[in-house]
């Protein structure tokens, strides 16, 4: 992992992760896995343990982010702001030809 940098002129959020959709998805799984399992006496410890997995999974990682500034793409996560790509790199690789479109 990069060292912790700072965004250089306007920043863009490209895209956030949310943590509502991330959250409330297997709440409501696990609602109907103890509702089912109260009413039929059947209990799945599988499903419980998968939802109960991506809560923390989504508390964890719920500030990640991807930015855009004037220099290139930063990445938000845990350990801080780490640049991902400068312009001209991605401006470079972007006319790189990746051989999926050629003759075998």
């Amino acid at each position: 992992m990069g060292e912790s940098v700072q965004p250089v002129g306007e920043v863009h959020v490209l895209g956030e992760s949310r943590a509502w959709p991330a959250i409330a998805i297997p709440v409501a799984v696990l609602v109907v896995v103890i509702v089912v399992g109260v009413v039929f006496d059947l209990f799945g410890w599988n499903i419980l343990a998968a939802a109960a997995a991506s809560i923390i999974v989504a508390v964890v990682f719920r500030r990640n982010a991807v930015l855009a500034d004037d220099v290139g793409l930063l990445i938000r996560g845990r350990g801080g702001l780490r640049r991902s790509y400068a312009w001209a790199e991605i401006v470079r690789l972007g006319w790189v030809d990746a051989g999926l479109w050629g003759a075998p």
